[in-house]
């Protein structure tokens, strides 16, 4: 690693400094959970991903569709809150269109995992 100057180095130790590493550093985690649906969902959402709900990330991060299917209650909706807020948040500006089988479905289900995991 090459030697600072004393002026680079007197950049880094001051205020601005300080705040251009922190930038740069929340860059980098964004463009990493970005990269990454699985940490996403377990450094910024503290949520456990099981080895299914982690195919369903991936596929949803390398293709243009996804389709899921599996018995009721295996957590579909779940994973679904935590694709829309990994989504939004890495790539912004962005629109998510949300369906459901019903209004109830998407109000009492889908839209208050999302509420609750943006928290």
């Amino acid at each position: 690693m090459p030697e600072l100057t004393k002026a680079e180095r007197a950049f880094y130790e001051s205020e601005d400094g300080e705040r251009y590493v922190a930038l740069k550093l929340e860059e980098a985690k964004w463009a990493h959970w970005k990269a990454d649906p699985i940490a996403y969902a377990r450094e910024r959402l503290k949520v456990v991903v099981w080895k299914e709900f982690g195919e369903i990330l991936e596929s949803v991060r390398d293709n243009v569709e996804t389709e899921v299917q599996s018995a009721n209650s295996v957590g579909k909706t779940f994973a679904a809150a935590v694709v829309v807020l990994w989504f939004i948040e890495t790539h912004y500006p962005c629109k998510i269109i949300t369906t459901g089988s019903s209004w109830r479905a998407l109000t009492q289900h889908l839209w208050r995992y999302i509420h609750t995991l943006a928290k």
